[in-house]
């Protein structure tokens, strides 16, 4: 059996000069379909720190048909 998930990017953390991302207003989302035990593998947020002041936020959801499927 198989799930479709949403992998939506964000940058919950900024070293920017004008203290904001310029893709804020824009969604950067990925739809894949994974096994049920590849899911459940899987955590709800994933994040990446750049060290640099930036950090890169990943949330993954499941898809909500018929909108996302």
């Amino acid at each position: 059996m198989t799930q479709r998930l949403i992998f939506e990017l964000s940058m919950p953390s900024n070293d920017s000069w004008i203290a904001k991302w310029t893709g804020e207003n824009n969604k950067y989302t990925v739809a894949k379909t994974v096994t049920e035990k590849k899911a459940k593998e899987l955590k709800d947020y994933y994040s990446y720190s750049f060290r640099d002041g930036w950090v890169a936020g990943i949330t993954v959801r499941k898809a909500t048909p018929p909108r996302e499927s």
